[in-house]
């Protein structure tokens, strides 16, 4: 008896001890969990919380703490459901975190459980279980109504998404690309012959790793061959790649100019670094205007390298991080940033700005608008006189997800975009994927590329590429190949226009014109380009206009010369026509471009576009669609009274109105007008002519030009665009012959509006530039005020 008494204590003691051991066992699980959940392991958090559930299957702690794990796992979210299920059946306002007895879960669960719904797609049901307990979450947890509400409103997005799926197809750019790690942020050339990323894989430049077991981020680079294939991956070099971590944010069309995003210890600032040849230049931070004491994460740069857009949470935002734009300054520099506005920025994060080749369309992310979950891809048309921007578009679902969906980075043509995602059948999480859009509108651009070279063997080098708008007769865009391969890129949109190659030196030279049609399809343009010696001559046709001595005037014997230019002209649609006055004939300038204007303003009277109509071009030797009209003059007596000009100025005066002076030696002048953004007009050459022969027949009178610009944009910079409209006066007048100490110029900015701001024809009044009489001269000179209309009148 007394040892079945003894078993009998052995075993119930062993089960005693047993069971301390277990329970010891599942609270220093159970605090383990809870520090990798602290230090956000949620996948090592993860493990033991699946252990404790099959341990004690009805807790409903552990499972929602299963469940909050799975929730914020990439790619295992939708398994949260289950378990978030269980965790509300048993939930107290008294939930302790920390105690290894708590067996009911937070309030808090029905919130997650409705996340659980939302990322599973069940909107409904997210919907109604949100509703169903918000009232209890506001009486318990009114901080979290905020995001209680923000869920239940991607929800009912998402439901008016899904109705209107986006027809695509996706590919995984494969191991060539991608790996068994994270890649992500892609960049690509125009051409897409280089593509250049982000990646934790083995084998950069430092051994380190981050609490999800990859390595510090560092920038590959790839290009694509014949046969559309890409090359291995290398990394970028040591002048970009260092022990820390670099991010692919922005490239330039012509894969030259990189930007780079570096974390400078929480302090997120923006890179950039330049293609040399072949080797890439260590990065530089750019300046204050684009860099603040906050975070600066992501930048895109316009394909006339003219506009950058960037991300910022500084103060004077909207909230969070919002999408700036700045303006390249003629030094390099980046002028103040614009915020884009309210209608594209929100209380909430927007990321990943992309601009179009296109120049008006701008891809971002954002968490706010009508997201469907986290950021979502959206797009918004700008203005580009302004800087502003449309309401922004959902790009779709099921590009866009429950999840966060950001650098979304469309191709020039708008078929497709590269973009990095977490998917089942990935490589590595992320992995970087193409995108086609099947129902996409193709874009009307031409990307131009190709390779230059110099016909003296000469190695490429200081070679400059520009690109004139042939109708608004203004250079849009100055680029440089590569200073080793010779590789050349540029995109042009619907238009006509001049692209000039040319050398430092000026002594090789390329010139062509081309036009985009504005119904035209995407189209690339491979064309190699060797530069000449510049060699006036070799035109098609050569006539001579030659005026009556000091006339102006397009009498019969200029116009019978002229009439055959015209037929031929117009029968001939590839021709067009070179003026340039004999060099024996240009000693009085302002004659000389009178009678150059007067060949023009006839020509166009005779249905000649202005934009076949050049002045001074030079002549490549292989180069024979320019007839060339010179200038000179003829021996004829006639009676004075018979060759007064009268020549049409052909220009918009912007409401000024010449009157006739009373001595016709005095002389009355308009001030100028200028486009938007502008520095220069050929508009008003007529009355600075006018004004030119004055001051040189009047070499005591003295004066003064201002400046002005509109109220859009950066007032640092409108400042400096008041200056150069000045200086772009001046210069125009002492060229003609003037004492520049004659003239003065001051700029005033957007400080003396005339006209109100509220719409295009209204600005127009105040981007000019006006003559003040410093000292008269032996005439008078008289400057017509600007008229502006009542409608716009301040």
């Amino acid at each position: 008896m007394k040892l079945l008494n003894l078993f009998l204590f052995v075993c119930v003691f062993s089960t005693y001890i047993a069971a301390q051991n277990t329970s010891l066992d599942i609270k220093d699980k159970y605090l383990q969990a809870e520090t990798y959940m602290d230090d956000g392991d949620f996948s090592a958090a993860l493990e033991i919380y699946k252990e404790l559930v099959n341990t004690d299957p009805e807790n409903a702690n552990f499972n929602f703490k299963l469940g909050f794990c799975y929730l914020n796992i990439v790619l295992e979210k939708e398994k949260a459901l289950e378990y978030l299920k269980k965790a509300i059946t048993s939930t107290s306002v008294d939930y302790d975190p920390i105690s290894t007895k708590e067996r009911n879960a937070p309030i808090d669960a029905f919130f997650y459980l409705g996340k659980a719904y939302h990322v599973n797609e069940m909107f409904k049901e997210a919907i109604d279980a949100l509703n169903e307990f918000r009232g209890e979450i506001l009486k318990n947890n009114p901080d979290l109504l905020e995001e209680v509400d923000r869920t239940i409103n991607y929800s009912m997005n998402g439901m008016e998404l899904v109705k209107y799926p986006v027809n695509f197809t996706i590919t995984n750019l494969g191991a060539s690309i991608n790996s068994e790690y994270s890649e992500h942020s892609p960049v690509f050339s125009a051409d897409e012959s280089v593509l250049i990323y982000t990646s934790k894989r083995a084998g950069g430049v430092g051994e380190l790793k981050t609490d999800d077991g990859q390595f510090y981020e560092d920038i590959y680079l790839s290009t694509k061959d014949e046969s559309d294939i890409w090359s291995k991956p290398k990394s970028i070099g040591t002048n970009i790649n260092t022990e820390g971590h670099e991010a692919t944010i922005g490239l330039s069309v012509d894969g030259q100019e990189l930007f780079i995003y570096k974390d400078d210890n929480g302090d997120g600032n923006i890179y950039r670094s330049l293609l040399n040849g072949e080797e890439w230049s260590a990065p530089e931070k750019l300046g204050a205007n684009v860099n603040s004491k906050n975070r600066e994460t992501h930048a895109s740069i316009s394909a006339d390298g003219g506009y950058l857009y960037f991300t910022s949470d500084r103060p004077g935002g909207y909230g969070g991080l919002d999408i700036y734009v700045s303006k390249r300054l003629p030094n390099g520099d980046w002028g103040n940033p614009q915020n884009l506005g309210q209608k594209i920025n929100t209380k909430y994060n927007e990321e990943g700005p992309f601009i179009h080749p296109d120049g008006v369309t701008l891809f971002f992310s954002s968490e706010a608008h009508n997201s469907m979950g986290g950021y979502d891809i959206f797009y918004a048309t700008i203005d580009n006189e302004t800087r502003t921007c449309s309401e922004p578009t959902n790009i779709g679902y099921p590009i866009n997800s429950t999840d966060n969906d950001v650098f979304y980075m469309p191709t020039p043509d708008g078929k497709r975009a590269y973009y990095a995602s977490h998917k089942a059948d990935g490589l590595g999480n992320p992995d970087i994927y193409l995108i086609t859009l099947a129902d996409s509108k193709e874009k009307p651009l031409t990307v131009m590329t190709g390779v230059v070279t110099l016909s003296n063997g000469a190695p490429i080098t200081d070679i400059s590429i520009t690109v004139t708008d042939l109708k608004k007769q203004e250079v849009v865009g100055i680029y440089t190949p590569n200073s080793k391969t010779g590789k050349y890129l540029f995109i042009l949109t619907p238009g006509i226009y001049n692209i000039l190659f040319e050398s430092a030196s000026n002594d090789l030279y390329h010139s062509e014109n081309i036009t985009v049609d504005e119904g035209s399809s995407y189209k690339q343009i491979n064309k190699p380009i060797e530069l000449k010696p510049i060699l006036i001559g070799n035109t098609n046709e050569k006539y001579f206009a030659e005026f009556l001595k000091k006339e102006s005037e397009v009498d019969d014997v200029v116009k019978e010369k002229l009439n055959i230019v015209a037929d031929m002209l117009n029968s001939s649609k590839h021709l067009i026509v070179d003026i340039e006055t004999l060099s024996e004939f240009k000693k009085d300038a302002v004659l000389a471009k009178k009678r150059e204007q007067a060949v023009s303003n006839y020509l166009v009277s005779k249905g000649i576009d202005l934009y076949r109509i050049m002045t001074g071009l030079p002549i490549a030797p292989d180069q024979d669609n320019v007839i060339e009209i010179a200038i000179g003059e003829r021996q004829e007596l006639v009676a004075a009274n018979n060759q007064q000009t009268n020549q049409s100025n052909n220009q918009d005066n912007v409401g000024a109105k010449t009157t006739a002076p009373t001595n016709p030696n005095d002389v009355t002048i308009s001030n100028i007008f200028f486009d938007f953004d502008k520095d220069h007009t050929s508009e008003y050459y007529n009355n600075m002519d006018k004004l030119a022969s004055y001051l040189v027949t009047n070499t005591e009178s003295k004066v003064e030009i201002h400046g002005y610009t509109d109220a859009q944009g950066d007032e640092e910079y409108n400042n400096q665009l008041s200056i150069r409209r000045a200086k772009f006066a001046k210069d125009y007048l002492v060229e003609k012959g003037c004492n520049k100490s004659n003239i003065s110029i001051k700029g005033f900015g957007e400080s003396k509006q005339i006209s109100n701001d509220s719409c295009p024809d209204s600005r127009k009044y105040n981007r000019r530039v006006e003559f003040i009489i410093i000292k008269q001269g032996q005439y008078k000179l008289t400057v017509e005020p600007v008229n502006v209309p009542d409608k716009y009148k301040l």
